[in-house]
């Protein structure tokens, strides 16, 4: 009785952290100029991703940011004037 109800945690567990981790990264996939640094939910939710998880959530920022300067890049030469 009693490993079946850790076993039960451990999948509750295992459920909230991927849970956690589809929030982090649709957050970081919303990133645009206007928010420029994360929000404080955003920081919670990763303190309380496993290590491994949070790489990967860091590689879906990194992505988000990766292309909004690439976009606006592309924009500043292609039609010029200030990037915002």
């Amino acid at each position: 009785m009693r490993s079946k109800n850790i076993y039960k945690v451990g999948n509750r567990l295992n459920e909230a952290e991927l849970i956690i981790r589809v929030v982090v990264i649709e957050e970081c996939r919303i990133l645009n100029v206007e928010i420029v640094d994360m929000k404080p939910n955003l920081v919670r939710a990763l303190e309380l991703l496993h290590p491994e998880m949070v790489e990967s959530a860091l590689v879906e920022y990194t992505a988000a940011r990766n292309s909004y300067v690439v976009r606006a890049f592309v924009d500043a030469l292609t039609k010029g004037g200030n990037i915002r």
